[in-house]
């Protein structure tokens, strides 16, 4: 059962009492059961928050509490059971207070309003009409929750929307108890809109206070915030009442436009119009600030600059001065005070004032100024910029001064060059420069002081003038070349002037030197030629104005060269039994060596000769084949060098000629193959014809001493192999007018071999001599041309070699015998 429930019954039970319900208390006033025990069972009730037995009208009425009757039993067991604790039933007296303060609401009463809206609240007052003071107190809402303790307790409505019944208990300083309570009313929210009025003012003067507080109507009296945007900083705001205030600077100038304030109720936000503040300016008075220096000193410059300030911006400062000396002056527009005091102005001068103005106001430095005297430091004239020298000449310059004081004064000099003295007494300046001083020196100062410390100086330059020193050479000899080595060799020549160029000019200078005119650089490769020593080099260096000569000699030291080795051998092939030759062809720079030639790879039938570099052989026909890699080396004793290497090959013997020869001598002769014919010779004026042949052969003495090329080197080297111009066997032959005959030529190698018999030499007897027929008295053993070419190889041709008959390959190159030949008529 809630509170609103029982509140309403308990209004039906007042009505009820107030008809006539006096029975009751007759009734509890008989009662004849103990008055205690009905006590002790409210009390338990009560304790137990309703759990235990429940008190009957009987028991109320047996402690007197007679308002209790069958209607409002129930109700009052409730709001015991709910609102009442132990602390409220100390003796029988208060039940019946209570109960009479249920039933008739007399003894306390709550003042309050009725009704109060949502998210609001409300006072709730305790009216004590009894008058006595109280002891204990507790305010419940309808869950018996306790509110608080004190005579008035604040409700708020939250977010519920309907009735609620508040009940007060209270408890006196005589032990009486009283209950009452209330019904409120919340109802729905509905927001009065806060209204702010007022208009701010628009305008405030500099450092002038401003404020402005709007108006404000709040019929919910709910709490308000204000806020405000676009505020300037000086000013501030009171959040709570909207008030704005400051005191603007001259910083501030202007208008602080679309000012707005808002508030806030908590649930709507109202704005004021946006406004605009002027700032008016207020002229400030400029400041001026600084100490001036309290001394000046005679002849010396005085100096001071205010500090002037105006915070109104753009102010143009006017400075005055009150007071100043005659030397003293001021700047009208920067404020510098300056000034050099003499002689008659030393001594003190008291309020001297500054002034700066802005045109309106003004302010004002004051100083007292004590001028010192000063003594007169003594002048020293001045020798202009520079002064002129010529290099190795006697300089003197004397430096000048005056006293105005007559005192004496000492000279000193800083920079002064090392060769440069001062006479600290006269100021005279002395010395002999050398190359070394040619030029410009630092500047010179030169100071003159007086016994008091005064001091005055001068500055200036000497200028040395350079005179020309002729070039010295450092060296007395050249250093040793060696052969095959870059020589290069600067000749040192020591010049003092510094920017002379030198030239070097150089005669009788080997062919294998050059030398650089412009730094004296000779270079070069010496060769072997240049071995040994060249004499009486003369060199000259000239600078421009003079020249100096020296002769040196120069060594040239030999280095070994190791000899070179070319050529190549013209037989690459060669048949069987005919005889191989060829000289390589070698060299040594170095002079008085001698060379020594070998042989590697070479086959048994191929020998050299050392000390030639002949390189022969005579391969028989079983070493026919290829011999590779066979290289010929030349050595000095300390280098040597290897010809490229080369081959040979041997061909196989062909078949020898037909020449009549019966029997066979050696193996694969004419005879072996094929037995010729008989042959017959007869004589005649050096003249031997050869009756089986049909041929007239040369038999004079130049068959056996002329020795004649196939072909000329010349045409060798062209490959113009059958061309026999020139001095040849072929041009001999048809020069040759013998017997009256001028048809001569050179035989074919058939008809050459056809004079050949070699029973001559194979007969056991005669060894050694030549194979040619009887009937020539001139004849030999050695090789003679034919004119046939060799098929295969354009650059040899057949040559016989008389000394077995047997006919072999040479070069045309060579040079042979030649035995001329004619067709018999």
């Amino acid at each position: 059962m809630n509170v609103r429930m029982i509140v309403t019954t308990l209004f039906v039970s007042l009505f009820f009492l107030s008809c006539g319900g006096s029975s009751s208390s007759s009734k509890a006033t008989n009662d004849t059961k103990p008055q205690e025990d009905a006590f002790a069972k409210i009390v338990a009730y009560v304790q137990s928050e309703g759990n235990a037995t429940l008190p009957t009208t009987s028991d109320y009425n047996s402690v007197g509490a007679t308002k209790v009757n069958a209607q409002n039993i129930d109700y009052i067991n409730s709001i015991f059971a709910k609102y009442i604790t132990t602390q409220y039933v100390q003796k029988s007296s208060n039940v019946v207070e209570l109960v009479d303060s249920i039933v008739l609401n007399q003894a306390v009463l709550i003042d309050s309003e009725d009704s109060v809206m949502q998210t609001k609240s409300i006072t709730l007052r305790l009216v004590n009409t009894k008058e006595s003071n109280l002891s204990a107190l507790a305010w419940l809402d309808e869950n018996a929750t306790v509110m608080g303790n004190a005579p008035t307790q604040n409700y708020e409505a939250m977010d519920k929307v309907g009735k609620e019944f508040i009940i007060v208990r209270v408890k006196f300083k005589d032990d009486s108890v009283a209950l009452a309570y209330k019904e409120i009313e919340t109802t729905a929210y509905q927001n009065a809109l806060t209204q702010i009025k007022g208009v701010p003012p628009s305008s405030v003067k500099q450092d002038e206070n401003y404020t402005y507080t709007p108006s404000i109507y709040n019929p919910d009296k709910d709490t308000l915030t204000f806020k405000a945007t676009h505020l300037p900083s000086w000013l501030r705001l009171d959040s709570t009442t909207g008030k704005i205030w400051g005191i603007p600077t001259n910083a501030d100038v202007g208008i602080a436009r679309d000012i707005n304030i808002s508030v806030n109720d908590g649930h709507d936000v109202v704005y004021i119009k946006p406004f605009d503040i002027e700032v008016i300016n207020v002229n400030d008075a400029p400041t001026i600030e600084g100490t001036p220096p309290p001394k000046a000193y005679e002849d010396s410059n005085y100096s001071f600059l205010p500090i002037a300030k105006d915070i109104d911006a753009n102010t143009t400062f006017l400075f005055t001065s009150a007071n100043f000396p005659a030397w003293l002056s001021i700047n009208a527009q920067t404020g510098r005070v300056s000034g050099i005091p003499r002689q008659s102005d030393v001594g003190i001068k008291n309020q001297l004032r500054i002034l700066v103005s802005d045109g309106e106001h003004s302010d004002t430095i004051e100083f007292r100024l004590e001028i010192i005297p000063v003594n007169d430091a003594p002048q020293i004239q001045s020798v202009g910029n520079r002064v002129n020298v010529y290099e190795d000449s006697n300089f003197s310059l004397d430096i000048n001064a005056t006293d105005e004081e007559n005192e004496t004064f000492t000279f000193r000099a800083t920079d002064l060059p090392q060769w440069a003295k001062l006479d600290s007494a006269t100021g005279k300046i002395s010395g002999v420069p050398t190359n070394d001083n040619v030029g410009l020196s630092n500047p010179i100062r030169v100071f003159v002081r007086d016994v008091h410390g005064g001091e005055s100086n001068t500055s200036f330059q000497i200028n040395v003038i350079n005179t020309n020193d002729a070039p010295v050479f450092k060296i007395t000899k050249l250093p040793d070349a060696h052969e095959d080595s870059l020589y290069l060799y600067a000749i040192e020549v020591e010049d003092v002037d510094a920017n002379d160029l030198l030239e070097y000019r150089v005669t009788n200078l080997p062919s294998w030197l050059y030398v650089k005119p412009a730094n004296g650089e000779v270079a070069g490769i010496p060769t072997n030629d240049d071995v040994g020593v060249s004499k009486d080099i003369n060199v000259t260096v000239y600078d421009g104005t003079v020249s100096v000569s020296r002769v040196f000699d120069i060594k040239v030291i030999n280095v070994n060269d190791a000899p070179t080795i070319w050529g190549k051998p013209l037989q690459k092939s060669i048949p069987a039994t005919i005889d191989f030759k060829f000289t390589p062809n070698a060299d040594d720079e170095d002079t008085n060596t001698t060379l020594s030639f070998s042989i590697a790879n070479n086959p048994a039938w191929m020998r050299i000769n050392s000390t030639t570099g002949v390189v022969s052989g005579y391969p028989e026909a079983l070493d026919a084949g290829e011999y590779t890699g066979i290289v010929v080396s030349v050595s000095d004793g300390i280098a040597s060098a290897d010809l490229e290497e080369f081959n040979v090959t041997v061909t196989p013997i062909t078949k020898p000629l037909k020449t009549g020869q019966e029997l066979s001598y050696v193996t694969y002769d004419d005879g072996h193959y094929d037995k010729g014919e008989v042959r017959s010779f007869t004589r005649a004026d050096d003249i031997v014809t050869s009756t089986s042949m049909g041929l007239m052969w040369q038999d004079n003495a130049d068959v056996i001493t002329l020795k004649k090329p196939w072909l000329t080197e010349l045409n060798y080297q062209g490959y113009r192999h059958e061309d026999t111009s020139g001095d040849t066997a072929a041009t001999y032959c048809s020069n040759l007018r013998l017997g009256g005959y001028s048809d001569w030529r050179v035989p074919s190698v058939e008809e050459l071999m056809s004079i050949s018999d070699k029973s001559k030499v194979n007969n056991g007897v005669d060894k050694f001599e030549n194979s040619i027929d009887a009937q020539f008295l001139y004849a030999n053993g050695e090789i003679y041309w034919s004119s046939t070419s060799l098929k295969s190889e354009s650059s040899k041709a057949w040559t016989v070699k008389f000394d077995y008959g047997s006919n072999r390959w040479s070069n045309k190159s060579d040079t042979y015998f030649v035995r001329c030949v004619r067709n018999k008529e």
